[in-house]
């Protein structure tokens, strides 16, 4: 009878091993597919002038583009504070800052992809779509392709 129980308690931990590697081996390829996906449709940098922010946000790009997503994620987490601090002193420079926002949000669940933190990349990408901004729909998709 403990013969059958050993074997019975292996075979499920061997299951259990089976099932979280190849979850973990699933979110790998979506977030994979997600990043390349999201870097290569990315059209920002309109240019806007020469200003910080922007400047700021093709470092955070071509650091993620070149593989170095600790970087990119320090570069994006310094603009969060520095978007919110800014007080736009007309409505075409709140449009340009809500677009530069709705930029810094996108490419920080790209770097999140990027880093494999999964369960973070899909909760930014939820916050994106949510808020019906600038990559709304990307966001929308490659959440859609999770599924």
């Amino acid at each position: 009878m403990k013969k059958k129980s050993l074997i019975f308690v292996s075979l499920a931990a061997a299951a259990c091993c089976a099932l979280v590697i190849g979850l973990h081996i699933n979110q790998a390829s979506w977030a994979d597919r997600a990043f390349q996906q999201g870097i290569s449709s990315t059209e920002i940098f309109v240019s806007r002038g020469d200003n910080k922010v922007d400047n700021e946000l093709q470092n955070a790009y071509q650091l993620m583009f070149d593989g170095r997503f600790k970087e990119s994620d320090r570069v994006l987490k310094e603009l969060t504070g520095i978007i919110s601090k800014s007080k736009p002193e007309s409505d075409e420079e709140a449009q340009i800052l809500k677009v530069q926002r709705d930029e810094q949000q996108w490419l920080h669940a790209l770097s999140l992809l990027g880093q494999g933190k999964y369960r973070k990349a899909r909760k930014q990408l939820r916050q994106i779509a949510n808020e019906n901004g600038t990559f709304a729909l990307q966001a929308e998709q490659l959440l859609q392709q999770k599924q």
